[in-house]
Formats: C-alpha cells, structure tokens, sequence
C-alpha cells in the first residue's frame, strides 16, 4: 500500500476528506494515506465495516462539501458492492477491488446512486507503476 500510495498521490493530489471502516486493519491504512496528505484525518464510519448499509454511506458521501475529494476505506465485497451500486443503482455487484486497489468516482451533478461515473479503477500494481513512473519525472 505504501508504493501504491505515491500512485494515488500522483493521480489524486488532493484530498479533503477520508472515511474509513472502523475495524483495525482499515484504520491502519487510512492512517498510511493520511500521511500522504498533511491537513487529512480519517473518520471512523460504521457503514463501512463488513456487513455495513451502503445507503448510509451514501448518505455520509451527500453531507460531505460539493467540491469534496472524499477517499474511502473498506473491505471486500462490501466496498465493491457499494461502489456497484454507486454506478447502476442496480444490486448486482459487478466489479471488485484486490488488496490496495483503488477507484475514483465522479457525479455529474446530485450524488446519488447510479449516477456515478467511473473514472478510473486502479491494481495495487498499476498504481505502483504509476508511482515509479511518477517519481522518475
């Protein structure tokens, strides 16, 4: 995570807020990505551990600022599914994250399900590379 990290740095230079699963293993990592980015603290959200409601994820995402870059940490399937459902609105999950993957989602206008555009969905490896790639510049 922390080479993929520089990858995520390199692609998302900003971030205003980060919301992570209380669970131990999830705090850790958004712990590594908040020292990516010196004026962020994670938030610990219950809708994000195992088993969560991704409706009060979204919720969560809605209260944030318009403008936000709001990075979100979770676990598998769970975060997949959200972020499925995020896209189509529909229950079918149709994507998945590995370990250290990362996406990034935009909303056109009002942030609600099904309405998200996927920009980008992104490997450990390939934002390693990234990274690499980056800091030879």
């Amino acid at each position: 995570m922390e080479r993929g990290l520089i990858g995520i740095k390199a692609l998302v230079p900003e971030l205003d807020v980060l919301a992570t699963s209380p669970h131990t293993r999830s705090v850790q990592t958004a712990e590594m990505i908040a020292s990516a980015y010196p004026n962020v603290l994670p938030v610990k959200i219950d809708a994000l551990a195992p088993g969560g409601e991704r409706r009060a994820v979204l919720s969560w995402i809605q209260m944030q600022k318009d403008d936000s870059t709001v990075a979100m940490v979770g676990h598998e399937p769970d975060l997949a599914g959200t972020v499925s459902w995020l896209l189509s609105s529909g229950g079918t999950q149709f994507m998945g994250f590995r370990k250290g993957g990362a996406c990034l989602l935009t909303w056109p206008t009002h942030i609600t399900a099904g309405d998200a555009h996927l920009v980008w969905l992104l490997t450990a490896g390939q934002l390693r590379r990234i990274g690499k790639a980056g800091s030879r510049r």
